[in-house]
């Protein structure tokens, strides 16, 4: 792990968000893990937490969306966030169409992900300015995939017919 992340930031900066990796702020790695921390301490954060996850991710897909189910997993939360006003329902039921390993082939990532980073969240320590900055990096993220857009859209669907020949 130590080689992958000295070759991410051999440039000065994040490969994935490109985030400085050097300066007075922690790497974004680093932040992420002190964020995770608060929204798992703290609950007021923790309606966040998914949409951060998601958008981090997007934003390292070397580390996080390896396989194209891990870049579905995230991407079609997004996509659920934004275009299904976040229905919980449908969510689950990515979740559930996913664990069936269904065969999916991952098309090419955009180069850039996004004019946001977890920078823009970091250092917000209030959760209602916390959750709107927490939305506009998602957004930025989402608008930066536009490309992949109808994919995630079809994986819902996909998602979705599936759940509905099981249960009739």
């Amino acid at each position: 792990m130590q080689a992958k992340k000295a070759q991410e930031f051999a440039t000065g900066r994040c490969d994935g968000c490109g985030l400085p990796a050097d300066g007075p702020r922690p790497a974004c790695e680093e932040m992420r893990d002190e964020l995770l921390a608060r929204e798992f301490e703290q609950p007021a954060y923790w309606r966040y937490h998914r949409m951060a996850v998601d958008a981090y991710c997007l934003q390292h897909p070397r580390r996080y969306c390896e396989s194209a189910k891990s870049l579905a997993a995230h991407l079609c939360g997004l996509c659920i966030a934004f275009e299904m006003n976040n229905d919980g329902a449908i969510l689950r039921g990515i979740q559930q169409w996913l664990s069936g390993n269904p065969a999916l082939s991952k098309p090419a990532l955009p180069g850039s992900r996004g004019d946001k980073t977890i920078a823009d969240v970091y250092d917000l320590d209030e959760p209602s300015a916390y959750g709107r900055a927490v939305e506009g990096w998602a957004r930025s993220v989402w608008a930066a995939y536009s490309d992949l857009h109808g994919v995630a859209r079809d994986w819902v669907s996909q998602s979705r017919r599936t759940r509905s020949s099981k249960a009739g």
